[in-house]
């Protein structure tokens, strides 16, 4: 009786990875109640439009001043690492009250190529709120603002 062939076959597979949503949550002073209220309204948010792969970021007791704090810190090296690509806040406050910090944050979503969506106003009325504060910062950091008006110009040329 012959010898049958001995076949090897290796199966490959690979789930499609879903970029994650990012739910941020921030409060200067310690206060569970404010940040239950924005989680409460987050998640209906999310629900409602259809978000379903999340992640909670929470800065509980964290100025709005600068980007350096803890959950801050996380959720952009998770836009870094290309695994965010959605931010939801229940409005922009929440992720900066400075015009450094506000400005270091519409930068970072700029190059990276993220979106951010308010409960509040929503994905254009928050890129509207942005867009006021990039048309501030002509005045006050004019090398950014210029930088930025060639980068899009070179966008829209190639």
């Amino acid at each position: 009786m012959p010898r049958s062939k001995e076949i090897r076959a290796a199966v490959y597979h690979r789930a499609a990875h879903e970029p994650v949503t990012a739910l941020y949550c921030r409060s200067a002073i310690q206060d569970s109640v404010a940040i239950e209220k924005q989680k409460n309204r987050l998640a209906c948010y999310s629900e409602e439009n259809g978000y379903t792969n999340i992640s909670w970021y929470i800065d509980d007791g964290e100025s709005g001043l600068t980007l350096d704090r803890p959950a801050m810190k996380r959720l952009i090296d998770d836009i870094h690492s290309g695994e965010i690509k959605t931010v939801i806040v229940t409005k922009s406050d929440r992720i900066a009250r400075g015009m450094d910090a506000m400005c270091e944050w519409i930068m970072l979503l700029k190059g990276l190529d993220v979106q951010c969506t308010s409960v509040f106003t929503g994905k254009d009325g928050l890129s509207n709120e942005f867009a006021f504060w990039l048309q501030s910062f002509r005045y006050v950091y004019p090398e950014i603002y210029a930088a930025e008006k060639r980068r899009d110009s070179n966008r829209l040329n190639h």
